[in-house]
């Protein structure tokens, strides 16, 4: 058996078990891909105790986002 297959299988029972929201979709694409990594690098399940939530991750996401908009806009 792949291992492509084991990850596949994590991909899809996250999106199944969350919501079809978009941001639900996402949440579990986020999850899935650390839980991925952790599997590949480490052998194990949540290996980074620093590791940012989906929230965390959004905040700063839209932070970046703003600062770059503004930064933008005053270049023009």
């Amino acid at each position: 058996m792949s291992r492509e297959v084991p990850a596949t299988i994590i991909v899809l029972s996250v999106l199944t078990f969350t919501a079809c929201t978009s941001d639900g979709v996402k949440r579990g694409i986020y999850e899935s891909l650390y839980q991925r990594e952790c599997l590949d690098n480490a052998k194990m399940f949540d290996c980074d105790p620093k590791h940012m939530t989906y929230d965390q991750y959004e905040r700063e996401r839209r932070e970046a986002q703003k600062h770059n908009y503004s930064t933008n806009a005053s270049v023009k």
